[in-house]
C-alpha cells in the first residue's frame, strides 16, 4: 500500500496525527520502511507516515471531510479516476465543497486519493491558520496573509511561531503552521517609510458605556488626518482594524 508523501505526511503532523505508522520520512525526504509501529508522539528526527487510505480515514473521522473517488470517462474516452472531496455536515445542503481540477483524471486510485487529500488538509490549514491569533503586540494571520500580498518583506521577520511545537524561533520553521510574528510597530514603520501612511489611536472620551478606542490614518508628510477612521474595543483592534482598512483600501 502506498505511502502518502512527505508534503502530506508533514501536514497530517501539524494538524495532530498520532496514528501507529509502518512509514516514515527521514529529515532528508528519503522514506522508510519501520519493524515497528510508530507515531509522531514517539519520534522527533522523523515524520510517522501513513498509507493513502489510512491517511484518507483519519481526515473523515477527525475533520468530517469525505475523499470520494469515482472510475470513470475522462475527456478522451479513456477509462481515469476522479476525486471529490465533501464535507459531510453541509452535505445535504452544499453537495461537494471542492472538486480537483484534473480533466484527465488519474491513472490510479491511490493518485486519486493523494490529491484529494492535499486538497482537504490545504482547506483544513487554511481554516487553521484564520482561527491563529498571537499575542498582544502582533498582527494576526489575516493581516500577516494582506501584508504579503501588497509586498511586505515576510521573510524578513527574525521572530517565528510554531504551533506544532508551541514554540518561538529566530528562524522560520519547517512546519505548516508556522506564522511571522509582525509587531504592530514594524507594519507602522512599513506604512510610514513605503507608503506615507501614519495610523493614530486613541481612547473614545465620548463612550460612557464601554471601553473603545479611535483610529485615524494620517498623511506623514503633511500631518492632516484623512477622512478614514474607526474603532476597536481594544488599543490592539483598533490598530488591526486600521491596517485592515488600509491594505484593502488605500495600497
Amino acid at each position: 500500500m502506498r505511502a502518502v508523501t512527505k508534503k502530506i505526511a508533514t501536514i497530517l503532523r501539524t494538524l495532530g496525527f498520532d496514528e501507529s505508522c509502518s512509514f516514515y520520512y527521514h529529515k532528508d525526504g528519503d522514506i522508510a520502511v519501520s519493524c515497528t509501529s510508530l507515531r509522531n508522539s514517539e519520534v522527533k528526527n522523523i515524520i510517522a507516515t501513513p498509507n493513502v487510505f489510512e491517511a484518507k480515514q483519519w481526515i473523515k473521522e477527525t475533520f468530517g471531510y469525505f475523499i470520494e473517488v469515482r472510475y470513470m470517462k475522462s475527456l478522451d474516452d479513456d477509462w481515469k479516476y476522479t476525486v471529490d472531496v465533501v464535507e459531510l455536515d453541509k452535505f445535504e445542503d452544499d453537495g461537494y465543497i471542492v472538486r480537483h481540477e484534473n480533466p484527465e483524471g488519474f491513472e490510479t486510485e491511490e493518485e486519486a486519493v493523494c490529491a484529494g487529500l492535499l486538497d482537504t488538509l490545504k482547506m483544513i490549514e487554511s481554516s487553521r491558520r484564520k482561527e491563529w491569533k498571537p499575542k498582544n503586540g502582533y498582527v494576526p494571520f489575516d493581516v500577516v496573509e494582506l501584508l504579503e500580498e501588497k509586498g511586505f518583506p515576510v521573510n524578513k521577520i527574525d521572530s517565528w511561531y510554531d504551533e506544532y511545537d508551541r514554540s518561538e524561533s529566530e528562524e522560520r520553521c519547517i512546519s505548516v503552521n508556522c506564522y511571522p510574528l509582525i509587531p504592530h510597530s514594524v507594519v507602522q514603520d512599513w506604512f510610514i517609510e513605503m507608503h506615507d501612511i501614519f495610523v493614530g489611536v486613541s481612547r473614545d472620551i465620548t463612550s460612557r458605556t464601554e471601553n473603545r478606542y479611535l483610529w485615524n490614518i494620517y498623511s506623514d508628510s503633511t500631518g492632516r488626518i484623512s477622512t478614514h477612521s474607526g474603532t476597536g474595543r481594544t488599543v490592539e483592534e483598533a490598530y488591526e482594524n486600521a491596517f485592515i482598512y488600509i491594505l484593502e483600501n488605500l495600497i
